[in-house]
């Protein structure tokens, strides 16, 4: 293997590494508020239809692959955005999966050794409650029902969206158009300020 198809290979595999890193610690973070505060950030919506949290939560799970894509000058391609996108993706399956597999029942069983996953995510996302805060006032739904699957894929669109969004960022920059190299160095300055 000569340099720089081992460069290539190394700056690949950074790019999945950090990703995966951003996409860990958005599900920690994420995890860590519910706990505390018992929200859910990647099920915040406006109007019930716009997944703001999940386009926040998708864009913070791919922002290590904006990182290593900007530091090591990976090129801008389409399998660059298909790493952005499958993490940021994955991200919400992670965040449903460990509900599922951390979650008690109240007698001290463990709720994987109850049911499956499948059926926990038709009972999570038909039987849960909505609530509406309208100036102050909080306003308690009914079940949701099928409903739950549409919420379910307007979240799955937001975190894609997320994920777009960290992709797109990457391609303000300058680049050679023949190569696809980023021209210049203070691009690297900018990596933590978007």
């Amino acid at each position: 293997m000569n340099g720089a198809t081992m460069s290539k290979t190394w700056h690949f595999f950074v790019v999945i590494v950090l990703g995966l890193s951003s996409s860990i610690a958005s599900v920690a973070f994420t995890i860590l508020v519910q706990k505390l505060i018992n929200i859910s950030l990647y099920t915040f919506s406006i109007w019930i239809i716009l997944p703001i949290g999940a386009v926040a939560t998708g864009f913070a799970a791919s922002y290590g692959c904006y990182i290593a894509s900007v530091y090591f000058n990976k090129r801008i391609n389409n399998f660059l955005l298909l790493q952005i996108i499958i993490i940021a993706i994955s991200t919400q399956f992670i965040l449903y999966w460990l509900g599922y597999y951390f979650y008690y029942l109240e007698d001290g069983r463990k709720l994987r050794e109850v049911v499956t996953f499948s059926k926990y995510l038709d009972v999570l996302l038909t039987k849960s409650h909505y609530y509406c805060r309208v100036r102050g006032i909080i306003i308690k739904g009914g079940e949701i029902g099928n409903f739950g699957y549409y919420e379910a894929f307007s979240e799955f669109c937001g975190f894609l969206i997320g994920g777009c969004c960290v992709y797109l960022k990457v391609r303000t920059y300058p680049m050679c158009g023949k190569c696809q190299l980023f021209f210049g160095k203070s691009i690297k300055k900018d990596i933590v300020v978007l």
